[in-house]
C-alpha cells in the first residue's frame, strides 16, 4: 500500500516542476487522465500530496509532512529516485537503515524471494547507495544523508497509519524501521500484533499486574523468542530498573542464547545494556541501575523463578 511506483515518481516531479492540476500533470507526464487522478489519490494518502479547492478547479500541493520534504530533496537531487526507492526496493531499504543484514533475512522481511532480494541489493549497490558488511550483510550507506532521513521519516508515517488498524486505542512506544512497540487497555481489541513485554511475562508463569497490555508489531513478524521479549520489555524504558529486573526474571527463567541476544541488543542500540544484562545473570558485578543480587534474589522468589 505505501510502496511507491515509478508512475508516481513521474506525477511527483512533475508537481516538482510546477504542474498542480490534474490535466497539467497528464499532459506532463503522459498518463492518462483517469490514472493520473487515480495515483494522485494515492499520493495523497502517503502523504506526499494534498488537494484543495481554488475556485472551480482543484490544485495539487505537496504536503507539509516531513518525509514529503526529503523526498523533494531527493527529487531534485541528482540520485536516480526511479531506480532506488520505488517498488518494493524500498521494503528492502526500511530493513536495512537501521541494521546491517544479511540477504536471507532481508528477503524474509521483505516476504521476496531469494533471487529477487539479491538482485535489487545489487542493483542497490550499483547505485552506491547500500554498503556490505564482509561482503555478507547490507546496510544503506551513511553517506546518503537524505535518503537515510526520509526512510526514517517515512516510516514512521506508515507506522502511524498503520497502528489504527492494529489497535485503534493503541499508543506507540518505540519504532525502528517497520517495527513498533505499543500498548493498549488492557482488553482491547488487537489485530496481526504479538504479545510482548510484560504482557508475554504472563505466559511464562511471571504475572506483573498492569493496566495496560504490549504488543509488538512488523509486518513479516509472527512469533518471538524469549529473548525478544526480554528485549522488548527493556525498550519500554532503558532507564527503568523495573523494566529491566523483568526481563532478568525472563531470561533466568526461561534461559537464553547469548550470542543471539547481544546480537539482538546491538540491532537495537542497547547492546551496552545487554552485555551487562548477562554479565549480572552470570553473576559478575555490573554498573548500577541493576538491582543488587540481593533485591534480584527476593524479587525471583516473590515471582517463583528459582
Amino acid at each position: 500500500m505505501y510502496e511507491i511506483s515509478k508512475s508516481e515518481i513521474l506525477i511527483l516531479r512533475a508537481v516538482t516542476q510546477g504542474h498542480d492540476t490534474i490535466s497539467k500533470i497528464q499532459g506532463a507526464t503522459g498518463l492518462s487522465i483517469t490514472r493520473t487522478s487515480e495515483l494522485t489519490s494515492e499520493l495523497a494518502e502517503k502523504g506526499f500530496l494534498v488537494k484543495k479547492r481554488e475556485g472551480m478547479q482543484k490544485k495539487i500541493f505537496f504536503s507539509e509532512n516531513k518525509h514529503c520534504a526529503l523526498l523533494r530533496q531527493l527529487l531534485t537531487s541528482e540520485l536516480k529516485v526511479e531506480n532506488i526507492i520505488t517498488d518494493s526496493k524500498i521494503n528492502i531499504l526500511f530493513s536495512i537503515n537501521h541494521t546491517p543484514k544479511d540477504p536471507a533475512r532481508i528477503a524474509a522481511e521483505t516476504k521476496l524471494s531469494a533471487d529477487t532480494a539479491r538482485k535489487y541489493l545489487g542493483e542497490l549497490k550499483k547505485f552506491g547507495i547500500i554498503r556490505s558488511k564482509n561482503n555478507k550483510q547490507a546496510q544503506v550507506s551513511p553517506s546518503a544523508a537524505i535518503l537515510l532521513s526520509f526512510l526514517q521519516e517515512y516510516a514512521d508515517y506508515i507506522n502511524r497509519k498503520t497502528l489504527p488498524a492494529v489497535a485503534s486505542k493503541g499508543t506507540m512506544l518505540w519504532e525502528q524501521g517497520r517495527e513498533i512497540i505499543f500498548k493498549t487497555p488492557v482488553k482491547e481489541k488487537v489485530k496481526n500484533a504479538i504479545p510482548t513485554a510484560v504482557t508475554a511475562l504472563s505466559t511464562h508463569g511471571i504475572d506483573i499486574i498492569s493496566e495496560f497490555s504490549y504488543y509488538y508489531y512488523a509486518p513479516w513478524a509472527k512469533t518471538l523468542r524469549n529473548e525478544d521479549i526480554a528485549i522488548h520489555t527493556i525498550l519500554l524504558d532503558k532507564n527503568s530498573i523495573r523494566y529491566l529486573s523483568y526481563a532478568l526474571l525472563l531470561l533466568k527463567k526461561t534461559g537464553y542464547k547469548k550470542g543471539y541476544l547481544l546480537e539482538k541488543g546491538k540491532e537495537y542500540k542497547i547492546e551496552n545494556i545487554i552485555k551487562d544484562m548477562t554479565n549480572y545473570l552470570s553473576g559478575k558485578k555490573t554498573k548500577k541501575p541493576f538491582p543488587s543480587q540481593k533485591e534480584f534474589k527476593i524479587l525471583c522468589a516473590q515471582y517463583g523463578v528459582e
